[in-house]
């Protein structure tokens, strides 16, 4: 059996060798760090850093696309270090989550369109 973790962590892993995650809020941080050690991914990803969200408030962005450009800008700027840190790709760690086929199939989009324009050079 394979979580929904180990899986978005894994499927970003072969976008690029060494990956950034983006959670939604900071008190998901020690969690997320966690199952990058269980899943004995520590030399392959370059951190996890945080935006300022709660869980509820983040799903409003899917609600209209001005709201999903501010989520977007957002993540971007909390990837850009992780990129600077080596960083092949950086990924939303809400695809840990995803429950909804659409939110997940959102979510997996983002994480293509985010590994286009943060692949370091």
């Amino acid at each position: 059996m394979v979580a929904l973790g180990e899986a978005s962590m894994l499927y970003s892993l072969q976008l690029g060798q060494r990956v950034g995650v983006v959670t939604i809020n900071t008190r998901y941080i020690p969690w997320i760090q966690h199952q990058v050690a269980k899943y004995g991914l520590e030399r392959r990803v370059t951190g996890v850093h945080a935006m300022q969200f709660e869980p509820g408030q983040i799903l409003k962005a899917y609600e209209s696309q001005a709201l999903a450009d501010e989520v977007r800008a957002l993540f971007d700027e909390q990837a850009k270090p992780l990129v600077a840190a080596g960083a092949k790709r950086s990924f939303p760690a809400a695809a840990f989550r995803c429950s909804c086929s659409q939110r997940c199939t959102s979510t997996l989009s983002m994480v293509r369109r985010s590994s286009t324009v943060f692949r370091s050079r």
